[in-house]
């Protein structure tokens, strides 16, 4: 999924419409709401891409 996030922003294009999908993946685990919280705001910021979804997969535990 991230090599498809890097092409997709690499087009100029913000990757909510592709997070907004994942955002249930961690449901009712530990960290799920750290997960849903960050790809919703950082997701529709100029500039986001694969990174976004790197940094929300460190805040759910092991």
């Amino acid at each position: 999924m991230l090599p498809y996030l890097d092409a997709w922003s690499s087009r100029g294009l913000k990757p909510h419409p592709i997070t907004r999908h994942m955002l249930q993946l961690f449901a009712g685990q530990p960290g799920s709401r750290a997960w849903k919280r960050h790809i919703t705001e950082q997701a529709c910021k100029p500039g986001a891409g694969a990174e976004v979804i790197a940094h929300a997969l460190a805040l759910i535990p092991c």
